[in-house]
C-alpha cells in the first residue's frame, strides 16, 4: 500500500468528486479500514478470483482468500458500527476456464460482506497460458451486428430458464440477446467515453490503461505488442493544460470516432501485430486491435 495513499484520498475528496480504489485486499487491517472510513472512500474494487481457497491461489500465487474475506467482513462491521455507507463494497472477477465455474459462489459475496458491485472481465491473455484460459475465443473473430436479435423479457431466474438461454448463447452463430450491444458496446473505447485519463507512477500521462506501458499480449494466436504512448508529464504542466493540448484533444476525437483498422476480426496481416499504424493508415497509437474498445476486457 502507498504510505500516502489515505492522504491521496483526503486531497480528491476535497474536489467533491467520487474516489475509488482497487485493491488485493490483503493489507486491510483495522487501523487501514478505519483510515479508509475517516479519508471517505466512496467505493473499495477487490479482486476476487476465486471462491475457494484452493481456486483463489491458483490463480493469485501469493494469496490468502480467508484472509481477504476476515478483512472485508471487519470493513462491513466498522461500516455497520459507523452507519456509514462507504466505502461501498465491489468486487473484480477475472473469469477464466480454471475459475468460472466458482463465479455463482463468489456473487454470495453479496451477502457475506455486503458486496453491492460485481465486475466480470476476461483474462487479458500477456502470455502463452493465459491464451489457454480466454472464453472469448469464438465471439472476437465474430461482428457483434451482423446477427439477428432476440429481445427478452422478464422470467423467473430459476434452472430450467437458465437452461433454455444457455441453449441460446451456446452456438457459433446463435442470435445476440438484445441489450448486449449497451452493456459490451464495440467499437468504443470505455476510457475516452467516460472521460478518463491514466497517470504513470512517473508521471507520464497516457489515455488508458493498454497505453500506460509497452507490453506483449495474444490477439487469438498472435503475439501483439502495444507500444506505450503518453501525452506530457504532470511533472511539467498542469493535468487540465495536458487534457486540453490540442494533440490530446484530436486523439481523443479520433478515437470517438473509431475508424480504426477492425484487427480484432481480420488479424491477417503483420500491421494487427502492434499499434504502430494500420491498414486505414492510421499511426499510433492505432486502437483497432484493442481488447477494451471490443468489450473483452473491462475495468472497474
Amino acid at each position: 500500500m502507498h504510505p500516502e495513499f489515505v492522504r491521496m484520498v483526503l486531497e480528491v475528496k476535497r474536489l467533491h468528486v467520487q474516489v475509488e480504489a482497487i485493491t488485493n485486499g490483503m493489507l486491510l487491517d483495522e487501523v487501514k479500514a478505519e483510515a479508509l472510513l475517516d479519508a471517505g472512500l466512496d467505493t473499495l474494487w477487490v479482486s476476487i478470483d476465486g471462491a475457494s481457497p484452493e481456486c483463489y491461489v491458483d490463480v493469485r500465487k501469493e494469496g490468502d482468500l480467508p484472509r481477504v474475506i476476515e478483512n472485508l467482513e471487519r470493513l462491513r462491521d466498522l461500516k455497520i458500527q459507523r452507519r456509514s455507507e462507504t466505502p461501498e463494497i465491489a468486487i473484480s472477477f477475472v473469469a477464466m476456464r480454471r475459475n468460472l465455474a466458482e463465479l455463482p459462489e463468489v456473487l454470495k459475496l453479496e451477502h457475506r460482506i455486503g458486496a453491492r458491485k460485481f465486475l466480470v472481465t476476461n483474462v487479458y491473455p500477456h502470455t502463452p497460458e493465459l491464451l489457454g484460459e480466454v472464453l472469448y475465443r469464438r465471439s472476437i473473430g465474430e461482428a457483434l451486428w451482423s446477427r439477428s436479435t432476440i429481445r427478452m423479457a422478464r422470467m423467473d431466474p430459476d434452472r430450467r430458464v437458465a437452461g433454455v438461454l444457455e441453449d441460446v448463447i451456446h452456438g457459433l452463430y446463435a442470435p445476440r440477446l438484445e441489450g448486449v450491444e449497451v452493456l459490451w458496446p464495440s467499437d468504443t473505447c470505455p476510457f475516452v467515453a467516460r472521460g478518463s485519463t491514466c497517470v504513470r507512477w512517473d508521471g507520464q500521462v497516457s489515455p488508458c490503461l493498454p497505453l500506460l506501458h509497452t507490453h506483449g499480449s495474444y490477439l487469438e494466436n498472435r503475439l501483439r505488442t502495444t507500444t506505450a504512448f503518453t501525452i506530457g508529464s504532470v511533472r511539467e504542466q498542469g493535468l487540465r493544460e495536458l487534457w486540453m493540448s490540442p494533440e490530446y484533444v484530436a486523439l481523443r476525437e479520433r478515437v470517438e470516432g473509431f475508424d480504426f483498422s477492425p484487427c480484432t476480426e481480420c488479424n491477417s496481416c503483420e500491421k494487427a501485430d502492434g499499434n504502430q499504424e494500420d491498414c486505414f493508415g492510421n499511426t499510433t497509437p492505432a486502437c483497432g486491435g484493442c481488447l477494451w474498445a471490443q468489450g473483452f476486457i473491462q475495468c472497474p
